[in-house]
């Protein structure tokens, strides 16, 4: 080509484009010395119609994103695709890098390296996919920006992922399924994805790894199931996004899903099948959208403000609370005029209030639209640099707003968890129904005594049994239901009811661990950690513990599986009311010397806090109702 005249082109373009996009000037600005590589791709589009659009969207939010490098990064690789194969994190090497920070590692911009080609063959291939597919006409241009164009998702490294990904899928897909309806195409792909399966490892924080080391190593937390999905979806020009939590109501954490994009709207799946009204049922607060491209400010001038919290003002996220719950809002009555220009919506954390939301006030009233309801609220005002609460917590129900301000009756309360019973929980319970505990002098247990059947779901962690076997035994069998995996905490024996009689174990037989995984084998139902626990491979699993002698067994506790949470002897708990401007009001603290606790004078009508001082992290707000502890929970 004749450089002199590739510059005539490249300045008539910019003129006509960045007179009215001066995001696109910065961005080739930004590029330094490979804006020629940037220009070739305007120059190359320049008669493309929407292809030059799709470029100019992509070069002028370009200066966002970057890959990080470091001579760490083939390390980690290897780290992580070592949990794929063995399915843990080996000890020495998770003392290694549990404590590595991908903000060692170095940002190297987009703008300043991607070439020509690389844009172009990702903009033809995204073209291709999205114009190819059935559905693609009920996807508009703007809707194919955000949703199938992006050549990538966060700080991976930049790969020739859409080609590669797309001459697997692609054929893939035909084979599956040739109709019109997007959902249904998604869900045939993710059924073959989701039996590949995930390794679910949360060890390491890790910067992305890119779309080739996923399609070789499933491994990772949502982030990676959400980024995997997306790039087999996208590939194939199947409109794809990832939904967050800033912070969880339930958890305090934060979460992440994929949605797909039909007709009707989005429908919410992680890393599962797609289905049309399918929903997990975790409690959100406020939902929003990760974006490829700059969104509108919410408030003017916010974005410059220091109070409001950096996720808050993001230009690349996308409040989309009401794809979820419709045009629901809630007016608030503050207890005091604002002193700044915001008020914030909180959810509760064991850190505190996590702002979740960002509105102007009028005078103490505080409209808080696009939230979800029978969600626990606290409006927020900011006050150097921290947070403090504006009012009483809140709840939107049918009825209207639920306001959990403590009255002057006060009750006595009998508190048996400091957070809710969550799934895994509550499934590990159940599954321990049918259970035997048996009793024999050989192991091959072909004369043996039946020590406890477990008939009924546990109600806490800590369940104790009076034997009274014929005669002193050397060896005790814990046996599953033939329907049901063999699962159990711990297994402990004792020769009467002193804690001091209890009998030395060691487990000498049993099951293989699930998936042959060393973290979930025999030993762990006796190593005094009721976190740890043995899980079997095959249903009807067994294992067995060795006594050393024949001893006289009086009683046996038994553990199921559990998240520890119950109420533990000899740890120190508090319980707080929250009263509302005045903060988090102690009711004084207690060691626990049985499984429960019980406290006077409580403030009926009130949002309350369990806390263990002693150890532990996962709390979670409740109230009471009827004499019962009533939790936010799936």
């Amino acid at each position: 080509m004749n450089w002199a005249k590739l510059g005539v082109l490249v300045s008539m373009l910019l003129l006509c484009a960045c007179a009215h996009n001066e995001r696109l000037e910065r961005a080739l600005e930004f590029a330094g010395e490979n804006r020629a590589e940037l220009e070739k791709v305007l120059v190359h589009y320049k008669d493309s119609g929407l292809k030059l659009d799709a470029a100019r969207f992509l070069i002028e939010n370009m200066p966002r994103y970057y890959s990080c490098m470091g001579t760490e990064l083939d390390s980690i690789k290897v780290v992580q695709a070592g949990i794929y194969y063995k399915k843990r994190l080996v000890k020495e090497l998770k003392e290694k890098w549990t404590m590595f920070s991908p903000s060692r590692l170095r940002k190297v911009y987009d703008a300043k390296v991607i070439t020509a080609d690389y844009l172009i063959e990702n903009i033809d291939l995204a073209f291709a996919s999205w114009q190819k597919s059935p559905w693609g006409k009920s996807v508009s241009f703007d809707e194919f920006c955000e949703w199938i164009l992006p050549y990538r998702i966060g700080d991976e490294p930049l790969e020739n992922w859409r080609k590669a990904y797309y001459d697997k899928y692609s054929v893939l897909l035909d084979s599956l399924y040739q109709g019109k309806d997007v959902v249904v195409a998604a869900d045939s792909l993710m059924r073959v994805l989701v039996r590949r399966g995930w390794i679910y490892n949360t060890d390491l924080q890790l910067p992305r790894l890119g779309a080739m080391f996923l399609e070789k190593q499933c491994v990772g937390y949502c982030r990676e199931t959400c980024d995997y999905s997306t790039y087999v979806l996208r590939s194939v020009g199947i409109p794809t996004g990832t939904d967050i939590l800033i912070g969880t109501p339930e958890t305090s954490g934060g979460h992440m899903w994929n949605v797909v994009k039909d007709s009707t709207g989005v429908v919410p799946f992680w890393f599962e099948p797609v289905l049309r009204g399918n929903d997990d049922g975790r409690k959100k607060g406020k939902v929003y959208r990760l974006c490829f491209g700059m969104q509108k400010e919410k408030i003017r001038g916010m974005r410059m403000e220091q109070e409001v919290p950096q996720v808050l003002k993001s230009p690349y996220i996308k409040d989309v609370t009401r794809d979820y719950f419709g045009d629901t809002s809630a007016e608030i009555e503050l207890e005091e005029k604002p002193q700044g220009k915001y008020v914030y919506l909180g959810i509760s954390s064991r850190s505190g209030w996590v702002p979740v939301d960002v509105i102007v006030p009028h005078g103490k009233k505080a409209i808080f639209a696009g939230i979800a309801p029978e969600v626990i609220y606290m409006p927020l005002f900011g006050e150097d640099g921290r947070f403090r609460e504006a009012g009483y917590p809140f709840k939107l129900t049918n009825a209207g707003i639920c306001y959990y301000r403590p009255e002057q009756k006060s009750e006595d309360v009998v508190l048996y968890r400091k957070y809710p019973l969550r799934y895994w929980t509550r499934y590990h319970l159940a599954g321990i129904v049918g259970s035997i505990i048996e009793a024999s002098n050989t192991l091959d247990f072909k004369h043996s005594e039946l020590l406890c059947h477990i008939v009924d779901t546990p109600k806490t962690n800590y369940n104790p049994v009076q034997c009274m076997p014929r005669q002193k035994y050397r060896y005790v069998r814990f046996m599953a239901a033939k329907n049901q995996l063999a699962r159990i905490g711990e297994l402990m024996l004792y020769r009467d009811s002193g804690e001091e009689s209890k009998i030395d174990v060691k487990a000498v037989a049993g099951s293989i661990p699930d998936l042959g995984n060393e973290d979930v084998s025999k030993e762990k139902m006796c190593d005094g950690d009721f976190l740890t626990y043995f899980l079997s491979d095959d249903k009807g699993g067994y294992a067995t513990l060795d006594l050393g002698k024949p001893e006289h067994i009086e009683r046996l506790v038994y553990v199921p599986c559990n998240d520890d949470n119950y109420i533990t002897p000899g740890d120190t708990y508090e319980l707080l009311y929250q009263g509302g401007t005045r903060g988090w009001v102690s009711l004084g603290r207690q060691i626990a010397c049985e499984r429960r606790l019980m406290y006077n004078n409580v403030p009926q009508k009130t949002l309350l806090w369990l806390r263990n001082v002693s150890r532990g992290r996962e709390e979670q707000v409740f109230w009471m109702e009827n004499g019962n502890q009533v939790f936010l929970e799936k």
